[in-house]
Order: structure tokens, then sequence, then C-alpha cells
């Protein structure tokens, strides 16, 4: 007969039989899943040739794939936009992608861009899934990941009205204010230009940053301010996002986290707080000041003001909060994307005057003859500065950046010069449209024109005693880092003093 010890468990050997339960069981669960997306990919596969065959036209052309993954091993998930323009380069400006069970069609010429993007945008308004990040991580707020619908035109009327042309000129003397802020902070420390290229939260993003947040009601005291470094955590949380198995079948999400392992377990908890520090907090410290009249005018103020109900509750809150907490990270989530075009064009700005001192004086003349030495420049002289105009276009033409965008689903099939876009593919822009456009122009001339009006831009010299001049080649659409001295020149520092 068997004893007592032989007939039970110990308590290792409890945990032993539940953890071979629970992983048959998640295993059995994985399996069917698995056969559930190659099934689907199977219908997929029929209903698409089925659909071109039944539209006579064929897909875009594109690089060819292997069989069932199609191109998904061939798409770099960093920067994925150089490789875009190498296969545009083969296959021209709109070529086509299967990512197993998702289309992608990329468009490279702002031509394309404009035909679908606006003469088609009821069609190319949507997006497409990102179920990881917008249903578990807490970014449901966003625009980007918002599918076409009332909540989106919402969200895309509030963002527009306060980066239109008009609503920019009333940002004017703020965007001058950070200009000189810049300054004073460049006549402290030049070494700045140098170290910004290498940190997170760079010199130029810092300034964008002051422009965002002050129009959300917050003043930033500098790089290491509170509000920017949440900005940069929920920015940070996206890197690598959009390419994980639930957002291509966001069934599985139904799934226990842990079976993508602990770490990711831990980057969801870190996503869902970083979301929540950067959209909910700093609504709620705005919404409280507006109430109490102690707000500043702003964008936020603006939107509250024009939504609030006589009942002092706030209509389309939801959209709100999500346009100013956009509003607030965008400007880190493109910098972290490394395709930032206002940061990248100031760091070419500088290269090119190191490069080109005779252009500098030439610009420093033009600038010293209309301000006479008596003030600094300001948005209502970029007229009468053509020569500084001509040198802000030669810097965006010389070395553009050419970002990937904000992903595009189409809602319905369409046809584009004799070619077929099947319903819910995914559309990428390899070219810059941008809504808030024309507030980037203006913070990106006022910086150019302050710097040239305060500073001579040399280049560092070295221990030898030789010039270090900046490397042309770049590096994902920035420079490679360089040092550079900035000089104030005569009579300016009573324009940038630090009271």
């Amino acid at each position: 007969m068997a004893s007592a010890r032989d007939t039970s468990f110990s308590y290792s050997d409890t945990d032993t039989w539940l953890a071979t339960r629970l992983i048959s069981k998640l295993s059995l669960e994985i399996i069917i899943a698995f056969a559930t997306i190659l099934s689907f990919y199977a219908l997929f596969s029929r209903a698409q040739k089925w659909r071109r065959k039944k539209g006579r036209l064929p897909y875009p052309i594109g690089p060819r794939g292997a069989p069932i993954i199609g191109n998904a091993l061939q798409m770099p998930l960093k920067d994925p936009w150089l490789k875009w323009t190498e296969w545009a380069a083969v296959y021209g400006d709109i070529f086509y992608l299967n990512m197993m069970v998702r289309s992608i069609v990329v468009l490279n010429s702002a031509r394309a861009g404009f035909d679908l993007l606006t003469k088609r945008g009821n069609i190319y308004s949507d997006r497409p899934g990102m179920s990881l990040t917008r249903d578990h991580g807490g970014w449901h707020f966003n625009i980007a990941t918002e599918s076409y619908g009332e909540e989106f035109l919402i969200k895309r009327r509030f963002y527009n009205q306060s980066l239109n042309p008009t609503a920019t000129k009333q940002h004017f003397g703020m965007l001058q204010d950070n200009a000189r802020l810049l300054a004073q902070s460049l006549l402290r420390d030049s070494s700045k230009v140098y170290r910004s290229q290498h940190d997170d939260v760079g010199l130029w993003s810092s300034s964008v940053y002051d422009i965002v947040l002050t129009q959300l009601e917050f003043i930033v005291k500098d790089e290491n301010d509170e509000w920017v470094k949440h900005a940069e955590e929920a920015a940070r949380t996206l890197e690598g996002m959009g390419n994980h198995p639930i957002d291509f079948w966001p069934f599985l999400g139904k799934l226990p986290f842990f079976i993508w392992g602990k770490e990711f377990v831990e980057q969801m908890k870190k996503m869902k707080e970083a979301t929540h520090l950067a959209s909910t907090v700093p609504y709620d410290v705005v919404k409280r000041k507006f109430f109490s009249g102690t707000a500043l005018p702003s964008m936020a103020t603006m939107l509250l003001e024009e939504n609030i109900r006589p009942d002092k509750t706030i209509a389309h809150e939801e959209s709100i909060n999500g346009t100013l907490s956009i509003t607030y990270i965008v400007a880190k989530f493109i910098h972290k994307a490394g395709s930032d075009t206002t940061v990248s064009n100031i760091d070419t700005f500088i290269v090119a005057m190191i490069h080109h001192p005779r252009i500098q004086r030439e610009a420093q003349r033009t600038i010293d003859e209309l301000l006479q030495g008596e003030r600094l420049p300001t948005l209502d002289d970029r007229g009468r500065l053509p020569y500084l105009e001509a040198i802000l276009r030669e810097v965006q033409r010389w070395k553009p950046v050419v970002p990937g965008g904000i992903p595009h689903c189409s809602s319905q099939d369409d046809e584009y010069e004799g070619m077929f876009i099947p319903k819910g593919t995914m559309v990428v822009f390899n070219v810059l449209i941008c809504p808030g456009r024309h507030f980037a122009s203006s913070w990106l001339w006022i910086t150019i024109a302050t710097l040239l009006t305060v500073f001579e831009i040399s280049p560092e010299i070295d221990a030898e005693g030789k010039s270090e001049l900046p490397e042309l080649e770049y590096e994902h659409g920035h420079p490679k880092p360089f040092r550079c001295r900035l000089k104030l020149r005569p009579s300016m520092a009573s324009f940038i003093d630090d009271e």
C-alpha cells in the first residue's frame, strides 16, 4: 500500500501541476488563435483575388514578397520612410506592400498625397486599427488612432482652428518672446547646441514645448520642466508600437498579456500611467484655472470658452481633452520619430551658416538695415526681409526631411490612375502634409531671424587651432552632431537680457 506521502502532492508539486495546466491551456488558446489567423488569411487572400479580378484593375506594383508573410520581413521597424524612398526610385510614386492580412499603399509624391488625402478625403480619412495603444494603452484620445466619424471630425476642427494662418497670427507675440528666451539660453551656454543633438529633450524641441505648453496654460521653466518630462515619457512609450500582433488582430488582446513576456506587461503599465499624466492631469489643471478665473488666454481656454454650456458643463469635453493632449505630446512624438522637419531645419540652418559665412553676413546686413540696431525682429518684418526668406526656403530644399506621416485607411474600394486600392488598405503618405505647417513656418522664421540678429555663428576651434566644420552627411533626416560658436553681436545684449 502506498503511503500518504506517496499519494499526495507537496507544495512544489502543486505549483508545477497548476503551471503545467495553465501553460497547456494558454498553448491551446495560442494554437487556436494562430489557426484562426491562418484561416482568416486564406479567406482574405481569396477575397482579395476575387475583388481584383472583379475590378479588372491591378494593385499598384511593389517589391516581391514571400509566400503568406508577403513583405512583412522587408519592412524596417525603424525609419521605414528611408526604405520607402528607396523603393519609390524603383516602383514609382505609388507602390503596394502585402503585410499578411493587411494591404499597404505608400504614396511618394505631393500630387498623389493631395489627390487622395484632400480631394478624396471622405474615403481616406479613416485610421488603421492600432488596438494595442488605443484600446489597451490609454491612447484613445489621439486623433491619429481615431476612426473616421463625428469625434474625429470634431478633433480635427479644434486642431485646425487653433493652427490655421489666422490663428497663428494671434500667437506672433508668444513666438517672438520664445525666440528671445531661446537666445537668452544660448547666451548663457552655447554648448546646448551640441548637447541638443544627443539629449532626448533637445534645445530646439524644448523650444517647441515652450510654445505648445504656453498654449495649454503652462509656462516652461527649462528643458527639465515636469510638463516636458510628462510629454517625453508619453512619447517614449510609442517606440516600436503599431507593429504588434494585437494591432493586426485585435482579438489577441483578449489573451493574458503575460504570454507576450514580463517586459511587455511592464511596458503597457508604463504606457497607461504616462498617457494619464500627459492627458487627464494637465487638462484637469487647466480646467480648474479656467473656472476659477485665473487662466491666461490660450488654446485651451479658447476651446473651453467656446464649448461651455449654461449649466457650466463642457460640450465635447473628451474631444477637447484629446485635442489639447495630442497638441501637448505631438512635438515630442515627432522628434522621437527622428523626423521633425522644424527641428532638422534649425540644425541645417546653423550648418549652412557655418559653411557659408558670406551668406550669413549678407543676411545680417539686410536685417541691420531694417532694424537699425534698435530692436529684435518680429514676424511683421517677414515680408520686408526677402533675403532671409530665400535662406529659409533654401535650407528646406537643401536638406529636406521626409517623414511618413500618420497612416490613413481606405473606407471603400477605390481606383487611382488605373490601379485598384481595396477597402481597408493602410495608406501611408511619404510626404509632409501637416495641419500645423503655418505655425511651424512662423516659429522657424522668427527663430532663424533672431539667431542671425543676435549672434555671429562660426565653427568650433579644436585644440590645434583648426576649425571644426560640421559634416554634410545626414543620418535619419538630421545632421551628425557638431559643435559651433555663438558670439554675441555688438549692442545686442540689452535686447536679450535675462530679467
